[in-house]
């Protein structure tokens, strides 16, 4: 079992209209966003940012995000501007939190 460690979970699939720089078709790119956390011993501590990889399910080439040069590249960061970060990222945090305030409070009594 790992200790601690930095994860990633799909956040959204988004079809873009963007040419393949692998084939050059258009319309057969996806853009995938990733939002990654660092977890201990399991449990998602806090999210550390996103990343990403776009797609094409033409060639089934992948291009991630320190690749993408020009049109590419602005649209990954309008789709990543778009998602949200999922609340149980900070799971770990808020659980850390809860239970420094009840000690707090238990110590006060």
């Amino acid at each position: 079992m790992t200790l601690y460690g930095i994860k990633a979970v799909k956040l959204i699939v988004e079809p873009i209209e963007e040419r393949c720089v692998h084939c050059d078709t258009v319309h057969t790119m996806d853009m995938h966003i990733f939002q990654k956390y660092i977890s201990l011993m399991g449990i998602p501590v806090f999210p550390v940012g996103k990343t990403g990889i776009s797609f094409c399910n033409h060639c089934k080439q992948t291009t991630r995000r320190k690749d993408m040069r020009g049109s590419l590249k602005r649209v990954f960061e309008k789709v990543r501007s778009h998602t949200h970060i999922p609340f149980w990222t900070w799971m770990g945090t808020a659980l850390a939190t809860l239970a420094l305030v009840l000690t707090a409070f238990y110590n006060w009594q």
